[in-house]
């Protein structure tokens, strides 16, 4: 009897840990695709290498560029109450969907635009450098993801962006 409890634990074991290294993977994949995805819409946006790198490094933070991610919280900025709604009716009106990396990102950029000016304005004038990337993604953190902590957190994401931007 204990040589099956053994046996059928060492399997046990084993199906968990393939199963781990199979989900880890997948899960490097997918953000590493999304990472692209949300570049490339940043970019096609208008926002320069540095602009894109300092949102990226936020959205890096918040949802690991997991679109779907959260539940209250919701999306790669993890929207919420009013704002998550608001994500939702934009999407809807611009036929885009709420879950899609296009989707948020362009509703992203509309929230900066109308409602978080001065973020984007900051966003826009960094110009094109990894300093230029440690502050937009500084102020991005700051002033508009606002999050407990937030001159370290703003720190934490801007040296994040600044290594970003020499990737990207």
């Amino acid at each position: 009897m204990k040589t099956i409890i053994k046996k059928c634990s060492l399997i046990v074991m084993i199906c968990l840990l393939c199963a781990g290294i199979f989900t880890s993977h997948t899960s490097h994949t997918n953000a590493a695709s999304n990472r692209a995805k949300v570049y490339s819409t940043l970019r096609s946006l208008g926002y320069s290498k540095a602009g894109a790198a300092g949102i990226m490094s936020n959205i890096k933070y918040e949802s690991s560029y997991n679109p779907r991610s959260g539940g209250v919280c919701y999306g790669l900025v993890q929207w919420t109450g009013g704002r998550k709604a608001n994500l939702r009716r934009y999407c809807a009106r611009h036929g885009l969907s709420a879950s899609s990396i296009k989707g948020q990102v362009k509703f992203l950029d509309h929230e900066l635009k109308t409602s978080y000016r001065g973020v984007y304005r900051s966003i826009k004038g960094a110009g094109n450098s990894a300093s230029g990337a440690y502050r937009a993604a500084y102020k991005f953190c700051y002033d508009f993801e606002r999050p407990a902590a937030r001159s370290s957190a703003s720190a934490r994401r801007a040296s994040y962006a600044r290594s970003l931007y020499r990737t990207l």
